[in-house]
């Protein structure tokens, strides 16, 4: 398994965060298996 993260830094939380949902995901096959997308939003 492999996976790249991307985010931005957070220097204080402004709410608390209550939970975590996800808005995208997309799963396809490729010549090297199975890649999937997912999206959070935090």
């Amino acid at each position: 398994m492999r996976a790249r993260l991307g985010g931005a830094p957070v220097q204080a939380l402004r709410k608390e965060i209550k939970a975590v949902t996800w808005s995208d995901l997309h799963v396809r096959r490729t010549e090297h298996g199975l890649k999937t997308v997912v999206v959070f939003d935090v």
